[in-house]
């Protein structure tokens, strides 16, 4: 929208509002620009910015302040923050309180809206066992959930995937948790048979498919593993015998680990002699 050649108004989204000034001036108003998940494209990219007008302190205004204050403009940038008596290095201009402060109430605003984020997670999971969760969002500050939830959930998440909200279908979303759930079992497929090759030397482990069953026959088998391309009966019959006993069973698919893996192997309660 222009007033006339010179004044404009340009809404990206939400509550911001990207503004010319008669004079020239570009202004932000409620910054949250780069990351909005409604922002046309060709807004998100500012070369510049004059000046920055938040209204309030919520996160959804005031989401890309830090990064887009690095866009304001030198020389009416001191004024917002210290004023005249900004404090220098050399013939830089310092950080003073007034710019720290600021950008400490964006961090914390941050932190309150992650801790509320998981919070709510785990009472979802409270009310409904989950099974996997995955983390996503529009950029990388999804991983900054992290950190925030519970005990009980970091070993459910499956990974962190970047999708938009707005626009995401459900199909993308099963997509990804279906992809980061079997990489997951791939990783854990490599770190069991990796487990294998080492205790087989230190005698806490076995390979093959003769040693394997001599082992689980005297239950000293905790996690058994199985190549997932072995089509020899006796892995059937293992496999049978482990979930009696109630052993962790661990179909080996990966290529690496399955290099490993000779038709079965073992990893012991105790040490063999």
């Amino acid at each position: 929208m222009a007033l006339n050649d010179k004044v404009s108004f340009t809404w990206v989204g939400h509550g911001t509002w990207l503004a010319r000034s008669a004079a020239g001036k570009q202004l932000v108003l409620d910054p949250w620009v780069m990351n909005n998940p409604v922002a046309p494209e060709h807004l998100k990219n500012p070369e510049r910015l004059d000046i920055m007008a938040v209204t309030h302190g919520h996160f959804d205004h005031i989401h890309d302040a830090v990064e887009l204050a690095s866009l304001t403009a030198e020389a009416t940038r001191p004024g917002k923050f210290h004023g005249e008596r900004q404090a220098k290095r050399g013939n830089m201009l310092a950080g003073g309180f007034g710019e720290h402060n600021y950008h400490m109430r964006i961090r914390e605003e941050r932190q309150r809206h992650y801790a509320h984020v998981a919070d709510r997670i785990f009472q979802i999971h409270t009310q409904r066992p989950l099974a996997g969760l995955v983390v996503a969002g529009i950029g990388v500050d999804a991983a900054a959930l992290l950190p925030h939830l519970h005990t009980y959930l970091h070993d459910l998440v499956l990974g962190v995937v970047r999708l938009n909200p707005k626009r995401v279908t459900a199909a993308e979303v099963r997509e990804s948790a279906l992809a980061l759930r079997e990489e997951r079992e791939r990783a854990w497929e490599r770190a069991h048979a990796e487990a294998a090759r080492e205790g087989v030397a230190t005698g806490w482990a076995v390979n093959g498919i003769a040693p394997t069953l001599k082992a689980l026959e005297r239950g000293q088998v905790r996690t058994l593993l199985a190549n997932g391309q072995d089509d020899d009966l006796r892995i059937d019959d293992a496999i049978e015998e482990a979930l009696a006993q109630r052993v962790q069973v661990d179909v080996v698919y990966d290529e690496r680990a399955r290099r490993v893996v000779d038709g079965l192997a073992g990893l012991l309660r105790f040490r063999r002699s």
